[in-house]
């Protein structure tokens, strides 16, 4: 579990690199002043503070005297970080296809 949330941290920060690459098109700039950027800002710092403590859950419950809650923890917030994960590739996707880089 933690090799699969270390992949997702490294989808995120690709994901960061291309959505800021994008820094300069007329799309992103009205998706900025939209408010739409502070929602991905948002939405980023979840996914990451959900990815840590994902890991750290993982950690625990890899410990000799783990409790099976502990585990079941760690899938949630895994299944929870994949969908933050997923909800930001939409939206970076959907900037990249408005602004003619696809």
């Amino acid at each position: 579990m933690i090799a699969v949330v270390t992949t997702l941290m490294g989808f995120l920060a690709a994901f960061v690199t291309l959505f800021f690459g994008l820094r300069g098109s007329k799309f992103f700039l009205k998706y900025e002043k939209a408010g739409y950027l502070e929602i991905f800002k948002a939405y980023y710092m979840f996914t990451l503070v959900f990815s840590l403590f994902c890991v750290f859950l993982a950690l625990v419950a890899m410990g000799e005297n783990s409790q099976a809650w502990l585990f079941r923890m760690a899938v949630f917030f895994f299944m929870n970080s994949t969908f933050y994960v997923l909800a930001s590739a939409y939206a970076i996707m959907n900037v990249a296809s408005k602004s003619g880089l696809s």
